[in-house]
């Protein structure tokens, strides 16, 4: 009988496990690097999930009641042993397909999905099933269930404000140009025949001549300020960071293969940059997205092989 009991009980948990929705944070910050949170109960024993969104496998991370698990991904199911049942955290970097300059993800599942934009994303996309939206400070946030594809992209922010700062140029110029010329010059008294003279070239210097070489040297300007901008904008590292959708780690990153001789294992990378394991490898599997890096197996190391530079 109270075997009974216990198999009721132990079933109606399962029921519960399998019945109950969870909730998943979806993060794309800035540099286009997707994040994943989500919470679900996890019962004593062996747990399987399948998750909302393609991972990154070497980057999840569980824990269940605050205490740390090692997690088990194969043929799409996150596999985890708790010793207790309770509430499972888990994170990990999303499996992005990027092409060109398009960032594209797939959800799966009906669950409620919280996505949170950095103001640096370009969403190319409207989710099918939007429930809510609102902002986090800067942040966009929008609610909404699954499933759907995200498309996305990053803003160039170098190429925007060196395109402003010419239209401002030249909108400055513009008014000059058609302000009134000062009252001296609209003065007759001069012959035509003595402004030959003075000039040698038979006519008379009009007010439309002046104003004609004054715009073209407002043009000619503000040709110049706009090509310093770009070309400082080019030459340092945030412009160039911006333009190409690489931040400073990734940077470094190129520039510490570079050189190694273009190629590293990745554990030497690690401590000659002093990051974290996770911050280094989600950085190192954007690059080989991109086409920057190629990760080759060394029996249980990775080889960071440079394929192209910045």
């Amino acid at each position: 009988m109270v075997k009974l009991e216990k198999l009721k009980l132990a079933l109606i948990l399962v029921i519960l496990l399998v019945s109950q929705p969870f909730t998943v944070t979806f993060t794309i910050n800035s540099d286009g690097i997707a994040e994943i949170h989500l919470k679900t109960a996890a019962s004593e024993g062996l747990n399987e999930l399948t998750l909302p969104v393609e991972p990154i496998p070497e980057t999840i991370e569980i824990s269940v009641n605050g205490r740390s698990l090692i997690p088990l991904y194969e043929n799409d199911t996150l596999y985890f042993f708790s010793p207790t049942s309770g509430t499972a955290e888990i994170s990990y970097l999303a499996n992005v397909t990027l092409t060109g300059k398009l960032f594209k993800i797939r959800i799966t599942g009906s669950q409620l999905v919280k996505l949170i934009l950095a103001p640096e994303i370009v969403l190319l996309s409207i989710p099918d099933k939007v429930e809510n939206f609102t902002y986090l400070d800067d942040k966009l946030v929008i609610f909404f269930k699954g499933p759907d594809e995200i498309d996305y992209s990053i803003k160039e922010k170098a190429i925007e404000t060196a395109a402003t700062q010419s239209s401002t140029i030249t909108s400055a110029t513009s008014r000059s140009f058609t302000a009134k010329p000062p009252e001296a010059t609209t003065t007759t008294s001069i012959q035509p025949t003595k402004t030959s003279e003075a000039h040698g070239a038979g006519e008379k210097t009009s007010e439309r001549d002046y104003g004609l070489i004054a715009f073209i040297a407002g043009v000619l300007g503000a040709i110049a300020i706009f090509a310093a901008i770009f070309y400082r904008g080019r030459k340092s590292g945030a412009g160039r960071a911006e333009v190409s959708g690489l931040t400073d780690v990734d940077l470094s990153i190129i520039e510490v293969m570079k050189s190694e001789g273009g190629s590293v294992l990745q554990g030497r990378l690690q401590a000659r940059l002093g990051l974290p394991k996770t911050t280094l490898w989600r950085h190192v599997k954007k690059l080989e997205k991109m086409g920057y890096i190629k990760i080759v197996k060394e029996g249980s190391l990775n080889r960071l092989i440079l394929l192209k530079e910045v």
